[in-house]
């Protein structure tokens, strides 16, 4: 049986993957707001929601344990609780920092991408391009584009992404 220190482990775990898909400054829902339909994630951030939960939890069947409920915080947790009550004897507990999950070592725990901080508004990619000024930010959204400063590379901003990923995951 699921004890309130689980549930809490389970509340943050849901919250953080939920905040890697829908932003990290997302509001957390209500637990019984249907997430698809309210459209705050499509049926793909849904399903890649789920798939972060997996891999955080070691609950490699949760989606099973979902197919006939309302994609909601409150349906994952009674998944999981279900999980628990249909596999006593498998290793459900959540992974604990220096704890492995079903064998492996390494989970992912954060992630972060970066891009160049040169700035170059759409205006000056249309006219290198001999386009109409304004076409890039009008028809496809597209406002600015980043580039490699000069002082740049694919390792700086390796070490910029890395850097990131451990401030993020503390």
């Amino acid at each position: 049986m699921a004890t309130l220190t689980d549930e809490n482990r389970w509340q943050r775990l849901v919250e953080e993957c939920f905040r890697r898909e829908a932003g990290a400054h997302s509001a957390i829902p209500d637990p019984a707001q249907d997430l698809i339909e309210t459209g705050v994630l499509d049926s793909m951030g849904w399903v890649s929601f789920l798939r972060a939960l997996e891999s955080a939890t070691g609950f490699n069947e949760l989606g099973a344990f979902l197919t006939q409920r309302r994609p909601s915080f409150e349906s994952i947790f009674q998944a999981f609780k279900d999980a628990q009550t249909a596999s006593p004897s498998r290793e459900t507990d959540l992974p604990r920092a220096g704890h492995s999950v079903r064998g492996t070592g390494v989970f992912v725990v954060s992630s972060s991408a970066v891009v160049g901080s040169l700035k170059i508004p759409s205006e000056e990619v249309d006219r290198a391009f001999h386009m109409p000024l304004g076409k890039l930010r009008s028809r496809a959204g597209i406002e600015s584009l980043a580039y490699a400063a000069e002082d740049e590379n694919e390792l700086t901003f390796g070490a910029r992404a890395a850097q990131q990923a451990l401030q993020i995951a503390e």
